[in-house]
């Protein structure tokens, strides 16, 4: 099992990044040294190469590249939690569950202010109660 953190993934973007560990190690606003050990530990942890290193250059191996893309993924997930989070406190996003007779209300009466999306099993078959339903409901 894995102990990696948001920082030893900063620390990869960096890297792959700037393709320089100098580079890289001042834009997070550290030295090289630690930042080299911080990515030879990531690639002990992981069992595998990100970097190839050599006196004059480096490059990402063919798993770093792909690595990199999901890691970026990941650190742009990571930074929009905190907005994320008061989104759903403030409810501006959420789940919300609905019943199907809810819904075969809200399709009856044609409410232009509710706008929700179905899946479209659900969307055909609130289709087939809604004509069944909407006769007998006062709107």
């Amino acid at each position: 099992m894995s102990n990696m953190d948001l920082r030893q993934i900063r620390q990869f973007v960096a890297v792959a990044e700037e393709l320089h560990f100098g580079r890289a190690a001042e834009r997070l606003n550290m030295t090289q040294p630690p930042l080299s050990q911080a990515i030879q530990a990531l690639e002990r942890e992981l069992g595998l190469r990100l970097f190839d290193r050599t006196k004059r250059e480096v490059k990402l191996t063919p798993v770093g590249e792909q690595w990199f893309v999901h890691a970026r993924r990941v650190l742009a997930e990571a930074t929009a939690l905190p907005d994320i989070a008061r989104k759903l406190a403030r409810g501006e996003m959420g789940l919300l569950r609905l019943s199907s007779s809810v819904l075969s209300t809200i399709a009856c009466c044609q409410q232009p202010s509710v706008a929700f999306g179905l899946p479209i099993q659900t969307s055909s078959s609130l289709c087939a109660k809604r004509q069944a339903t909407c006769r007998s409901m006062p709107c």
